[in-house]
């Protein structure tokens, strides 16, 4: 019984100790998932307000806009989880998806090629039982009081944001899409019209993709010439101070991590830890060097795509530069890859779970990094086959896209396998 009391009394203070100690972790980062969404979302809509002004790249601005929204959405989902309670974040996200709906209905249209090449999922086996069909009339019924009340919740936002027409046009719209047949929708067609011819000098038409030619001699020439410089590029990603290790032996103890005193005594060295000293070279992440591979990531990327970036990342004059730095720890796996990524949204003036956000979304993959002293071209075209080989015997295939911009070629997805 003393032994029983005992356990008890000090079980006790150990659950009042995790309680208090260990929620304020999940609160915080719940709140960075938030401010991370709300982030994104006005950046969106900025972009939103860009693509408005006259002689703006309006395909750009909503490629950029979608990207945002595309990024709230997927903070919101992970806040979700947590608290699927929360009315706010329930409102934030139907306010996001309704942007990020127009931003795709303002897209370019797929290619037939693209489309070909999407994965074809199987449609589930039929069941042996009919259901019973339901009533027209009654679904009609049914879609046309939701028509009518979304079109009356689009009219009260109006009434109570009279400057937000743009947020009224998408609600229209998404009713007039929804519910094409109802009343309500064909009203809400006929708004949305009105309004879209309000806002805009011209109706917006998504642009017809041009259709792909075979390559010419020159165009495999160019993109043969970019695939050499940029895997030349790619191999020196290992910084060449440390040889790619991150640190080199200390000079001062010999790299034993002590140092001789008198009276055949030994004291720890104080210049190093362990025997090893971190590499002096400031570009030097972890072993990778930050500067190449901005060249070999950012650099030879498309502009559009480069403008994408700096976007999610603020848009700062060194976003690029803070965003390979924690990209590189990320590729190294370092054990320190959080506290780079602190560091680095600290510096950007973004939340931590924006940064790892755009580094899981357009990151490349960790074979970035990997070190290899040969590679062989196989294939040149649009998607180039080559191989990479190491010290030894073991050799690696990849692949790559590319792209054509302005009459340059530039790199669209790397390593991609």
């Amino acid at each position: 019984m003393a032994i029983r009391s005992l356990g008890a009394a000090l079980a006790a203070p150990l659950l009042v100790l995790l309680v208090l100690f260990g929620a304020p972790a999940r609160a915080d980062e719940l709140a960075d998932l938030m401010k991370g969404a709300v982030a994104a979302k006005q950046a969106g809509e900025k972009c939103v307000s860009e693509s408005r002004k006259a002689g703006a790249n309006q395909v750009l601005e909503n490629q950029k806009a979608a990207a945002h929204f595309e990024q709230a959405v997927r903070l919101l989902e992970k806040y979700m989880e947590a608290r699927p309670d929360d009315d706010k974040a329930a409102e934030l996200m139907s306010d996001v998806t309704s942007f990020l709906f127009w931003c795709h209905k303002m897209s370019p249209i797929d290619t037939a090629e693209e489309i070909a090449a999407r994965p074809v999922t199987e449609a589930p086996p039929p069941t042996e039982s009919k259901p019973a069909e339901p009533d027209p009339a009654a679904l009609a019924a049914a879609a046309e009081a939701e028509a009518k009340r979304l079109f009356d919740e689009a009219h009260a936002h109006l009434t109570a944001n009279p400057a937000d027409e743009m947020g009224t046009m998408i609600k229209l719209e998404y009713i007039a899409e929804r519910f094409p047949e109802s009343e309500s929708g064909k009203a809400a067609r006929t708004e949305a019209d009105a309004m879209q011819a309000k806002l805009f000098a011209q109706k917006p038409v998504a642009p017809e993709k041009v259709k792909l030619e075979p390559l010419t001699n020159r165009d495999t020439a160019a993109i043969e010439r970019l695939l050499k410089d940029w895997l030349e590029t790619r191999r020196r990603i290992r910084c060449t101070s440390c040889k790619g290790e991150g640190s080199s032996p200390c000079k001062t103890c010999d790299g034993s991590g002590e140092v001789r005193g008198m009276a055949g005594r030994r004291a720890t060295c104080t210049r190093c830890r362990r025997g090893k000293v971190a590499c002096d070279r400031k570009a030097c992440i972890e072993g990778v060097d930050a500067t190449v591979l901005e060249r070999a990531v950012i650099d030879s990327r498309a502009p559009y795509y480069q403008e994408t970036i700096r976007a999610l990342l603020g848009g700062k004059k060194d976003s690029v530069k803070k965003f390979c730095e924690a990209l590189a720890a990320v590729l190294i796996d370092s054990p320190r890859a959080p506290a780079e990524i602190s560091r680095c949204a600290t510096e950007l003036g973004i939340a931590p779970v924006q940064l790892r956000d755009v580094i899981d979304t357009h990151g490349p993959p960790r074979s970035m990094v990997a070190p290899f002293t040969t590679y062989t071209l196989k294939t040149v075209d649009r998607m180039t086959t080559y191989t990479l080989r190491g010290d030894g015997s073991a050799s690696t295939d990849e692949n790559v896209s590319l792209e054509q911009e302005q009459g340059k070629w530039y790199l669209r997805k790397l390593g991609a396998q």
